[in-house]
């Protein structure tokens, strides 16, 4: 007996309405009626129906609000199922956009539509099923909300409506939002990005989904966020999102790659003049000037000792980070140092 599903059939046909009532009603499924999208929304109101049949066409409030109004509430979990004589592909786009998760064409015989209701059934079986597994997961979060908040990463789960039901004290502080019932997702400052990732896994809905990982700036910080989907016995229950604070290593290569970029000036600089200076030579413009000659290659002579100096330089750099090299100290006549830089 199917007396535990309870079904609403929405449709201005009376005849339509009721056919469907009696064939659902004989096999066991506990069966209103609703004549138009005014009175279906003020049952729903009063009741979490397992299972919504839709008529698209009816006046008034149509089919397609309906089907949004109850893919928008969360306190329910009711399957739509638009029922329509639009058999087309774009009805079906459409209808799926809208929330429903299945499509039946008038007209039908009750051969058409048992099975219909029956795939609807296991579809509510199995979003009863997943919102059972985050309940349980709430009850351990407070058994586990030590180990939890003693993590190094900032923790986030989200569920199949990608609502938030964890957050843990690293994640809180990255994000510098505390945890809040009916906290949205796109409060914790995400970016487009990882929305994207987020909305990608819950689109598939499959556990073998592959996780996703960016570096963006968060708040005040750059965080490394990593995507997953969450899994259990098989199915694909909610989104975990782990928040690891990479600023310093952010900063730290930001710094390297200015680095290497001023190194790569400093010694293309010297060997760009040494080789001008002895293309000069070449072209013969001297050949008659011999101290010319020898003024041009004492010039390429001083480029190509301080191209030498700035790499002994380097080499010390490499060293000392390797720590092979023990610091010393000596005075400096800074006049003297300044003026021979400026004299460069």
């Amino acid at each position: 007996m199917n007396d535990e599903i309870s079904i609403l059939v929405i449709d201005d046909e009376e005849g339509m309405r009721e056919g469907m009532k009696r064939i659902l009603t004989r096999r066991g499924y506990s069966v209103d009626t609703a004549e138009n999208g005014e009175t279906a929304i003020s049952l729903i109101q009063g009741k979490n129906y397992d299972i919504a049949l839709v008529d698209l066409k009816m006046p008034g409030i149509s089919g397609f609000e309906v089907a949004e109004y109850i893919n928008n509430r969360d306190d329910i979990s009711t399957v739509v199922v638009i029922v329509s004589a639009l058999a087309t592909v774009e009805a079906a786009v459409e209808v799926t956009r809208h929330g429903a998760f299945d499509f039946l064409v008038k007209p039908f015989t009750p051969d058409d539509l048992v099975p219909v209701v029956e795939r609807a059934v296991r579809q509510r079986n199995l979003i009863h099923e997943r919102e059972r597994y985050l309940s349980e997961l709430n009850s351990e979060r407070t058994l586990s909300r030590q180990l939890i908040n003693a993590m190094q990463e900032g923790l986030v789960v989200l569920n199949m409506r990608k609502e938030p039901v964890l957050i843990n004290t690293r994640a809180e502080f990255y994000l510098g939002t505390r945890f809040t019932e009916g906290l949205a997702v796109g409060s914790l400052g995400f970016d487009e990005t990882v929305l994207g990732y987020i909305d990608e896994l819950i689109a598939a809905s499959a556990p073998a989904g592959e996780t996703r990982m960016v570096t963006t700036r968060v708040k005040d910080a750059m965080v490394q966020v990593r995507v997953h989907p969450m899994v259990r016995q098989g199915e694909l229950t909610g989104i975990i999102i782990i928040l690891l604070d990479v600023t310093d290593e952010w900063e730290a290569e930001q710094d390297k790659n200015r680095f290497l970029s001023m190194v790569v000036h400093e010694l293309r600089s010297p060997l760009a003049a040494i080789i001008n200076y002895l293309n000069i030579i070449l072209t013969g413009m001297f050949d008659d000037n011999p101290g010319k000659v020898h003024e041009v290659l004492e010039r390429c002579k001083v480029r190509g000792e301080d191209l030498l100096d700035l790499i002994r330089d380097l080499l010390e750099l490499n060293k000392r980070d390797a720590g092979k090299v023990e610091k010393t100290y000596r005075n400096l006549d800074l006049i003297e140092v300044l003026t021979e830089q400026i004299d460069f």
